[in-house]
């Protein structure tokens, strides 16, 4: 039978047999082999026997991590004579007939390290340096540390050191503040951020169970209680989340680590606390303070000699119903390295979250959520992996504001949020993309994984009603796919939209994946969809055009006019050398019934004449709009025909011109150059401008003639103003000659 031979400075070899299935190494009683060592987790790693036979070493997720043969592992199988590094101490795995006095003088230097000033050795280890007298040996005397009035407890010195394990020691505390500063640094997320903190300073110190506090955001200065953790990384509900406000107190009025131990026998302190009905032993208070960019200046005060005033973020409380190991002075001056660097992080992450999340729901905001969009499509296009985007919108949600008010509508959207959250897996991405609206993404998922993922967060949500109404609420679904259904941003969310469009119009409350037959023009949640996806200059530039084409169809202009103005419109949202309106005459015959070129210009005949016909009749046939931003891309030539080369044409961009169930013609740009910049946002302003183009030709008489062919309605119009030029012309003539007239 195998066994285990620890192996410690200047204590006997302690053998352990590997009896049972498996055997945990850490540093808290309930493992089978306890060790007390500053850089061993509370669960290091396990010795597990394997169904084939032999023997495994797993890492559990260990914070300075399991180390064997002098590399570090996450799990590997053991041979006989095997050297496993846990903190300072050297593990040896073998077998039965293995001599443990051998086995350790074998050890030598290599695999195992001196004990540190924060280790607790055993008395036969203390034992074993009695009597040392050389000019190595040095003594320190663990003494007071002032840390907010802190007890000394009855451990006295830490014994002797040489000169090497005090440099060992000071390397040790250097790499564990590297690595908490790190993992501390590298979280973004302020949840997660919040977590790590916590996690973090309970497995160095050693207590039970934190407290994260942190300041109003108000700035009124009282703390409130944001996360509890436990020893296990596991969360404190509301009922468990006391603590020592008398510690808390005197941390914050010193502005310093305030530690507490033998709580119990101190009545003094007891007497004014909550902590005696708590049972705690020792507890410990860290405050994370800030000192704020900008620089507060009393009036007559010289800014030059002017000092940056900290402030209080909140604090870290840890407390203990059991004694748990001294804090020696480093261990505080790491501790206050360690809030320091948690403080600057946690104010960053606040400023962060707030810039980026929707402040009603607590999900990534739409600009936020737009931009992790763009990277995690990237990352598919690299890695060669499929990407699912989701677009969820609440049925029948202005029906809810009406009925009960929009108290009831945002408990509505903040339930359905957390519901929504509840049904992802932790590297999902979800965030509210605007009013009832929500995204989600799924990295690494195909068309059969949205759907699985659809199905939850519809069944979370009809699952229960919501709020004290008991309001049943129930979300369409629309699914597209990288790269099945496109390999942009723009692609995916206008046709995860269509998706979600074809959803509401088929009877709301189910999911539809995209398909070609959803790419019509009119088939979007909204005309306004996809408009606030470009930059703010772009947004800016594009809807100045949208308005001012809106309040040129709404003059009273001639029609020629009206269309030109349009048409200039087009030009410079698109940036294209010209644009035309296209309309059908006779047999599928086309006709440019006007055009314009960039800068103003008016087309001749000739000008206008040559066009991609082949844009154009897939646009009218197919009812959709195309979009061709470089000639020598294969996929764009799926619409397009060889007269676009005889052309030269690079971009082209034709979007039909659709009222209700009729097609009046299509509007179209195109240029020789190719307009890589021009995005899915700018296609959706340019069908908007369509949109209404297409309402002011079926609605005003004067457009309609021209879209018609009909005459009817100028030579009319001419009559009339004929008719009225000659009553003025006899009504003058008669006052002339003193006759009123009839």
């Amino acid at each position: 039978m195998p066994k285990l031979v620890i192996v410690l400075p200047g204590e006997p070899p302690r053998v352990i047999p590997l009896a049972g299935p498996s055997t945990t190494i850490g540093r808290e009683p309930e493992n089978e082999v306890q060790l007390d060592l500053p850089d061993v987790s509370r669960r290091h790693c396990r010795v597990e026997a394997l169904p084939q036979g032999g023997h495994r070493l797993l890492d559990l997720g260990s914070k300075n991590g399991t180390f064997l043969n002098g590399r570090q592992v996450q799990a590997m199988a053991l041979e006989y004579e095997d050297r496993i590094r846990v903190g300072e101490a050297t593990i040896h795995f073998v077998d039965d007939d293995a001599d443990p006095a051998q086995v350790a003088s074998a050890s030598g230097d290599d695999g195992a390290f001196p004990w540190s000033a924060g280790a607790l050795p055993s008395p036969a280890g203390r034992q074993a340096h009695q009597g040392e007298d050389t000019d190595d040996t040095w003594r320190t005397p663990r003494g007071d540390v002032g840390r907010g009035d802190r007890g000394r407890g009855d451990r006295g010195a830490t014994g002797p050191h040489t000169r090497r394990s005090n440099r060992s020691y000071l390397k040790e505390r250097l790499l564990r503040l590297g690595l908490l500063s790190q993992n501390i640094a590298s979280e973004q997320d302020l949840s997660r951020l919040m977590d790590t903190i916590l996690d973090e300073v309970i497995d160095f110190t050693g207590f039970e169970r934190g407290l994260l506090l942190l300041g109003d955001e108000d700035e009124t200065g009282r703390l409130k209680v944001v996360r509890g953790r436990t020893m296990e990384r596991g969360d404190l509900d509301e009922a468990e989340r006391r603590y020592s406000r008398g510690l808390v107190d005197d941390a914050l009025g010193q502005r310093r680590i305030t530690f507490r131990s033998n709580i119990a026998s101190d009545r003094a302190f007891s007497a004014r606390d909550s902590v005696a009905s708590m049972g705690l032993e020792s507890a410990l208070c860290i405050p994370l303070i800030v000192t704020p960019m900008r620089t507060v200046h009393d009036a007559n005060e010289d800014r030059r000699r002017t000092r940056r005033r900290s402030r209080v973020l909140g604090v870290l409380y840890l407390d203990s119903t059991s004694p748990i190991r001294d804090l020696d002075d480093p261990d505080l001056r790491l501790l206050e390295a360690v809030a320091a660097q948690a403080a600057i992080a946690l104010q960053n992450a606040r400023l962060h979250h707030q810039a980026t999340t929707d402040p009603l729901t607590g999900l990534a905001n739409r600009g936020f959520i737009k931009q992790v969009f763009e990277e995690e499509l990237r990352r598919a296009r690299d890695a060669r992996e499929p990407l699912a985007f989701l677009i969820l919108d609440l049925d029948h949600f202005k029906r809810i504001n009406d009925t009960w008010g929009h108290g009831v509508g945002d408990e509505v959207l903040r339930r359905a949020s957390g519901r929504f959250r509840r049904a992802l897996r932790r590297d999902d991405y979800l965030g509210r993309w605007g009013g009832e609206e929500f995204v989600v993404i799924l990295p690494g998922e195909d068309t059969d994984g949205a759907l699985i993922v659809a199905q939850k967060i519809a069944d979370a949500l009809r699952s229960r009603p919501i709020s004290e109404a008991e309001v049943r609420v129930t979300a369409s679904i629309g699914v597209a796919v990288y790269p099945e259904h496109g390999d942009t941003p723009g692609q995916l969310i206008k046709r995860a939209d269509q998706a979600l469009y074809a959803a509401k119009a088929a009877g709301r409350d189910r999911t539809l994946v995209f398909r070609p037959e959803h790419d019509k023009t009119n088939h979007r949640t909204s005309p306004l969809a996809g408009l606030l996806d470009g930059d703010a200059s772009r947004l800016q530039r594009n809807l100045e055009a949208v308005f001012d084409t809106i309040d040129v169809l709404r003059s009273a202009r001639p029609p020629r006019e009206i269309l030109a103005r349009a048409l200039d419109n087009v030009c410079d949202l698109t940036r294209a050398r010209r644009a035309l309106i296209v309309v059908e005459r006779g047999e599928g015959g086309l006709e440019v019934l006007a055009g314009r070129g960039a800068g103003g210009r008016t087309l001749e005949a000739d000008q206008a004449g040559d066009f991609s016909q082949s844009a154009v009749r897939t646009a009218l046939a197919e009812g959709r709009s195309l979009c061709m931003l470089d000639s020598s891309d294969p996929d764009a030539r799926r619409f397009t025909s060889t007269s676009i080369d005889k052309l030269g044409l690079s971009t082209i961009m034709c979007v039909p011109l659709i009222v209700g169930d009729r097609t009046l013609g299509a509007l179209y740009a195109d240029d020789h150059t190719a307009h890589r910049e021009f995005t899915q946002a700018d296609l959706a302003h340019l069908e908007v401008m369509a949109n209404q183009l297409a309402l002011s030709l079926a609605a005003n008489s004067r457009l309609y003639a021209l879209v018609s062919g009909s005459r009817e309605w100028e030579e009319t119009k001419s009559l009339k103003d004929e008719v009225a030029r000659l009553r003025a012309e006899l009504g003058r003539l008669r006052g002339a000659d003193g006759d009123p007239g009839p």
